[in-house]
């Protein structure tokens, strides 16, 4: 599996959205992006395999 460890601090402030282009069809789910929206440290794994992940489903895509 290709995963990424990503670590991220308070004081980015608000961000809509975020993918991480090594291979053009990573994504992060969002409950991802609700945890950046916090302001608090975390470790986000997002998935180099979109099929691995809940992104898609998410969003109504990949069916």
């Amino acid at each position: 599996t290709d995963t990424t460890i990503i670590y991220l601090f308070s004081g980015l402030g608000e961000l809509d959205l975020l993918w991480l282009h090594e291979n053009g069809l990573t994504c992060l789910p969002d409950k991802a992006l609700e945890d950046l929206r916090s302001h608090k440290l975390r470790q986000i794994t997002s998935y180099g395999n979109p099929w691995e992940s809940d992104c898609y489903n998410n969003k109504g895509m990949g069916q």
